[in-house]
This record gives C-alpha cells, sequence and structure tokens, in this order.
C-alpha cells in the first residue's frame, strides 16, 4: 500500500443569490448555483508544506453572477467572462496536472465534494475526484468540540486569515494551514 505524496484542498465559489431570513430567494426565482471558481492548494505531505496555491476560473453556463456574488466573492461577471474556462476543462486540468483521480482531496465540509458532482452530473461530464475526500471542517469540529465557519475556525487557532474571504484560492490557503496544523 502506497503513501499519499500530496493533498489536494480545493474551495470552489459558485453563483448565488441574496436570500431572506427564512432562506428564500429575495427575488423569488428558483436557481442552481455553478462554480466559478476552483481555489486549489497542493499540501506536500512528506514536507508538510504549502507547494502551490491556484485560482482555476470558470464561466457559467446556466445561471449569472449577482451582484451580491460579486460582493461576496469579488468575481464580476465581466472577470469570470474574460478569464474563465469551462466547468469540463477545469476537471481536465484538475485531472491531468494534479491528478484529483488519485491523490486524496480536502475542503471545509462537504458542500465542495457534493457541488462538483451535481455539476458534473448536470453537464454530463465524469467526475475525476476520488471519493478519499477529507471534511476539514468535521476534523476541525471532532478536535475543538464545535463547529463553526472557515474564518472563526483561523481566528481560534491564531492562525492569520490570508487573503480575502469567499475567494476560492485564499479559503483553500487557508484550509491547508489548519490541516497542517492537525
Amino acid at each position: 500500500m502506497s503513501t499519499p505524496k500530496t493533498c489536494l484542498v480545493i474551495d470552489v465559489e459558485a453563483t448565488c443569490w441574496e436570500h431572506d431570513a427564512e432562506g428564500n430567494f429575495t427575488d423569488k426565482q428558483k436557481r442552481e448555483s455553478e462554480i466559478i471558481e476552483f481555489g486549489l492548494t497542493v499540501i506536500d505531505l512528506k514536507d508538510r508544506m504549502i507547494a502551490e496555491s491556484r485560482s482555476i476560473i470558470v464561466r457559467p453556463t446556466t445561471s449569472e453572477i449577482s451582484n451580491f456574488c460579486t460582493e461576496l466573492t469579488t468575481l464580476t461577471p465581466e472577470y469570470v467572462e474574460e478569464n474563465g474556462i469551462a466547468f469540463r476543462d477545469a476537471l481536465v486540468i484538475l485531472e491531468k496536472e494534479y491528478r484529483c483521480d488519485r491523490n486524496m482531496w480536502a475542503s471545509w465540509g462537504c458542500y465542495d465534494r457534493d457541488i462538483i458532482l451535481r455539476q458534473s452530473l448536470r453537464e454530463h461530464v465524469r467526475n475525476p475526484f476520488t471519493n478519499n475526500h477529507l471534511n476539514v471542517k468535521s476534523m476541525f469540529c471532532w478536535k475543538y468540540g464545535f463547529s463553526c465557519g472557515l474564518g472563526k475556525a483561523v481566528e481560534y487557532l491564531k492562525i492569520p486569515f490570508d487573503g480575502t474571504p469567499h475567494r476560492g484560492i485564499d479559503d483553500s490557503k487557508n484550509i491547508a494551514k489548519i490541516l497542517l496544523t492537525q
């Protein structure tokens, strides 16, 4: 049995809209989120260090980037249109360049794993990610006895937050830093 050499920390950002207090869309439209960014941080497990971070911008095909989404993520429709690639092409990069089909991968909670699966099914593309997924939020909750968001977790661990909250590349770096403290 071989020991994994790499862990891919993934944080996705997706199209989103404002909700009211009951969780309903404020404009009353039912919407399905699409990934607009794969934040990726590669951890070298042998040396226990961050080896690389990258942002892969993805153009949505059936939803739009709302003002609320831009305020949350800083990703504008213009930036995503100019710099984005198709979801299918992003998955090819993740598989060919980062071996997401073989490497262990991690995220903060299950949202990232679930939206990748849902969007893969919806777009009829093979999901290349393995089932070897590590839920860092659950790990944190198990170790420290409470559940919280990423910002509160880095604050609790006295790790300076690196970058902008709700940007995939920055969130993936911060998740990786949490993982390296465990």
